[in-house]
């Protein structure tokens, strides 16, 4: 998991990644581990320290809205589903 701050759109964008690569050789002194499988994940829970007041969270591009639930300055949600990539976005609130 990364996560990104992105002021200027007033979110957090979280990468959630997840592969299966397998060692396949050694080239000029580094491992070649292609990803030859990508496993399905579901119901991910993530607890995330929010960088503001935490007014929605959607799966990018998708664009579908997640429940979430805030407990002082964290933000917590289940991400349905990861294949390979998913973007998540914690949109905060205006601030004046």
């Amino acid at each position: 998991m990364t996560v990104r701050h992105q002021a200027g759109h007033n979110r957090d964008v979280v990468h959630l990644l997840h592969a299966a690569p397998a060692l396949r050789g050694n080239l000029r002194g580094s491992n070649i581990q292609p990803i030859q499988d990508l496993i399905t994940l579901t119901g991910i829970a993530v607890d995330l320290a929010a960088s503001g007041p935490v007014k929605a969270v959607r799966l990018v591009p998708e664009g579908t809205v997640i429940a979430h639930f805030v407990a002082g300055d964290r933000v917590r949600f289940n991400v349905p589903l990861v294949r390979g990539h998913q973007m998540v976005e914690v949109i905060h609130e205006e601030r004046p």
